[in-house]
């Protein structure tokens, strides 16, 4: 996880969880897991609106904060801070899903998800896996 100055990682996964709220879906849990993990305090929200395909939507202290993807940053037209775009490079470039969180008009988080492949499953896909190799 990175964030802005003025932001700690345990409020911004709190506000992060808040917004994903009771959603089923796999990233929303995944990110109130990790608050429970840290034992987070949930803060309150409001107003929740799904933004189809890029994000949730929702009140924070009078302020609209977003929690969403690529797709989030560019529908509100937002660029990252430095930081938050070295961290979202980094993690694009290993595979794992980026989440941002946004205040107003200000990315101040970037959180990471990765799939995890369990053990029993890497039994299942290995023996599947076939290797080419091609010679010049």
């Amino acid at each position: 996880m990175a964030v802005i100055d003025g932001w700690t990682e345990e409020q911004a996964l709190a506000l992060a969880a808040a917004i994903e709220g009771d959603s089923e879906h796999p990233i929303a849990q995944g990110i109130r897991r990790k608050a429970e993990e840290r034992h987070a305090t949930v803060t309150h929200v409001s107003d929740f609106e799904a933004m189809k395909g890029r994000g949730i939507k929702a009140t924070y202290q009078g302020h609209h904060v977003f929690a969403g993807g690529p797709r989030l940053l560019e529908f509100l037209n937002l660029s990252l801070p430095e930081n938050l775009a070295h961290f979202a490079a980094n993690a694009d470039a290993k595979g794992q899903t980026v989440v941002f969180l946004i205040q107003g008009n200000q990315p101040v988080a970037a959180l990471t998800l990765a799939d995890a492949i369990r053990p029993e499953s890497k039994v299942a896909v290995l023996p599947s896996i076939t290797l080419t190799v091609l010679s010049s």
